[in-house]
């Protein structure tokens, strides 16, 4: 028989994991308070990424550093990036822990900070890292031929058992956390918000203990997401900041955290890497020469099988 006397609770679950990491920018404050913002907001850094290290499927990479696309081109430091972990996951670690992934591998990358501080514009910031990698980097889209469900003749098998809702294979997914909401205003953002195109947005931009900032549509009776709108242009997007309501004894950081998981792993769920573009990044140092290649074995057919 199975007992049923103790209930697992999710919501408890991310609660605890949102403490561990407000701990751990509590215990950056200690050690090195004011001095150091930067060595402070690192130790937030790797909490996150440690949270979603353990949390997400193994077939995923959790890192830091640089994306750099088959052309060679890099983009700005990143403080989490998540790749695949099975064709490619990186081209080169640092000593500091410092990665450089291929864009072609990557399925999302965020923005890390401690506090949120107006006088910063931490969002308009992370806003140009978007802008830039996305204009600057190389990253072919996979179309989804099975979008919207209507078979054609260009329409792949694998596309019909994949079954993705989206319109692409390979949606790039950005995002934003902040640990302390800080001086957050959210009537302040409005004109920000108004005037920068979707494609430059975080999809989500979460502050633990005060909120999340989504794109989606509200109506009388329900609140629906539209996790890429950049995406949907002749939609029009529609951004929201609201405060998450858990259960009467959830702790807010918890469901804010859980937000962001859930708009992620989904993300994931749903994409897919294709392999091919792997050996982009191997074609420069694949060339053969007839003048310096000698034989060591010829086949009875005169030729490789």
């Amino acid at each position: 028989m199975i007992s049923t006397s103790v209930n697992f609770n999710v919501g408890t679950t991310f609660a605890n994991s949102a403490r561990e990491i407000l701990a751990a920018r509590e215990q950056a404050r200690q050690i090195h308070g004011t001095k150091d913002i930067r060595a402070a907001g690192n130790e937030v850094e790797v909490a996150v990424r440690e949270y979603l290290s353990r949390t997400l499927p193994a077939k995923f990479h959790v890192t830091h550093g640089h994306l750099i696309d088959r052309v060679g081109a890099v983009s700005p430091q990143l403080d989490i990036i998540v790749s695949d972990n099975v064709l490619l996951p990186a081209l080169m670690r640092g000593r500091d822990g410092t990665e450089y992934v291929p864009f072609d591998s990557t399925y999302a990358f965020g923005e890390v900070k401690s506090t949120y501080s107006s006088s910063e514009k931490p969002i308009q910031s992370f806003s140009s890292v978007i802008r830039k990698t996305r204009s600057e980097l190389l990253r072919p889209d996979i179309l989804n031929t099975a979008f919207g469900g209507e078979i054609k003749d260009e329409t792949l098998m694998f596309d019909i058992i994949h079954g993705s809702p989206n319109r692409l294979h390979n949606p790039l997914f950005t995002f934003m956390v902040f640990v302390d909401g800080g001086d957050f205003d959210s009537s302040k953002m409005t004109d920000f918000f108004a005037q920068t195109g979707d494609d430059a947005l975080p999809n989500i931009i979460v502050l633990l203990n005060t909120g999340v900032i989504f794109a989606g549509e509200l109506t009388e009776k329900d609140l629906s997401l539209n996790r890429y709108p950049e995406y949907h242009p002749e939609r029009g997007a529609t951004w929201y900041f609201s405060r998450i309501h858990g259960s009467p004894d959830s702790l807010p950081e918890g469901n804010h955290l859980s937000f962001l998981y859930y708009n992620l792993i989904m993300h994931l769920a749903e994409s897919r890497i294709d392999n091919i573009f792997s050996a982009k990044y191997f074609e420069k140092t694949f060339v053969f020469r007839k003048s310096t290649t000698e034989t060591l074995r010829k086949s009875e057919q005169g030729h490789c099988t």
